[in-house]
């Protein structure tokens, strides 16, 4: 499956560099991001809920005239746990190690992304809604820590998400933006993230 979004990815680095005039004239510019977090987790032996948590970010990247993104970006995400369920592998007991008043825990996710964005037509001429998708490396840990006992999970692996945006041209330079993110950087892990972010060109 990641061999077919590599392919899809790298079809739409091909089509944006196919046009020679593409490159007579692109903008390069950085940008920070952050917002609110859900994570949510699917592993049937582990059943547990979050919090609401956060996400921070930085990127980089180059606007093609034709309105296509060649974007880099890394991110961190954590979300603290509310509720922990693992009854199914510990059995009864599960309530002595890990009763609801005194567990503990944390998810978090680092990731490096390279993200394709394309803007669709302007509205009122400062506002732009964009579509977008990251293929890159993801990483996440979990740590539930109980009475007398911890869990811990870590993976490590290809990372898929998708961008839905909308930015404001606060002027020439500056770029306000609002976005929905998800992410699925492990196979029983899924984040769904709102963002706002500040995008200078230069």
């Amino acid at each position: 499956m990641r061999y077919r979004w590599l392919a899809f990815l790298a079809a739409l680095v091909g089509i944006t560099a196919a046009h020679a005039d593409l490159f007579n004239h692109v903008d390069c510019y950085v940008g920070a991001l952050g917002g609110a977090n859900w994570m949510n987790h699917q592993q049937s032996e582990w059943r547990y809920g979050t919090k609401v948590g956060f996400l921070v970010g930085a990127y980089g990247g180059i606007r093609f005239c034709n309105g296509f993104h060649l974007q880099g970006e890394l991110a961190y995400r954590r979300n603290d746990l509310k509720e922990v369920d693992a009854s199914d592998i510990i059995g009864p007991d599960f309530p002595r190690y890990f009763s609801p008043g005194s567990t503990i825990g944390r998810g978090e996710t680092s990731t490096a992304m390279v993200n394709i964005l394309y803007e669709l037509s302007s509205v009122c001429n400062r506002w732009t809604p964009y579509i977008g998708l990251g293929l890159g490396y993801g990483k996440t840990e979990e740590l539930v820590v109980g009475n007398f006992a911890v869990g811990a999970v870590s993976c490590q692996s290809f990372a898929v998400q998708t961008i839905i945006g909308l930015s404001y041209a606060i002027t020439p330079c500056f770029d306000l933006g609002l976005e929905y993110r998800y992410l699925r950087p492990c196979r029983h892990v899924e984040s769904q993230a709102a963002t706002l972010s500040l995008k200078q060109y230069f």
